[in-house]
């Protein structure tokens, strides 16, 4: 993902810790549950099964560096809780608000 689709990613884990809605830390809201199956996590890179070991260490500084820029700025203040990859359009995804690098910020009836 590009640097601003990294960085966009980071803003929506941040924007829905501020929002009631969603748990309180970045931890609770990555690692979130959604059903009872593996792939029914909120954030599919969370449960795709590929492991949490960096294997492309300038991958790994650059993924650092975009996480630190979002926890210095915070999210906008009308950031998308939701995103989706451009390829998958799920029923869920009312309004596509932007798209960033491979992905669609949308709102759900928010």
């Amino acid at each position: 993902e590009s640097y601003e689709g990294q960085l966009m990613v980071a803003h929506v884990v941040l924007a829905r810790v501020e929002s009631p809605r969603y748990p309180d830390t970045v931890e609770a809201v990555v690692t979130q549950d959604n059903g009872p199956y593996r792939r029914d996590c909120q954030f599919s890179w969370w449960c795709d099964g590929k492991g949490y070991t960096p294997r492309d260490m300038q991958a790994w500084r650059r993924a650092q560096g975009v996480a630190l820029l979002a926890l210095l700025t915070g999210p906008p203040p009308d950031m998308p809780l939701h995103y989706h990859a451009r390829p998958v359009p799920p029923a869920w995804c009312v309004v596509t608000v932007r798209t960033v690098g491979r992905h669609h910020l949308c709102t759900v009836g928010e």
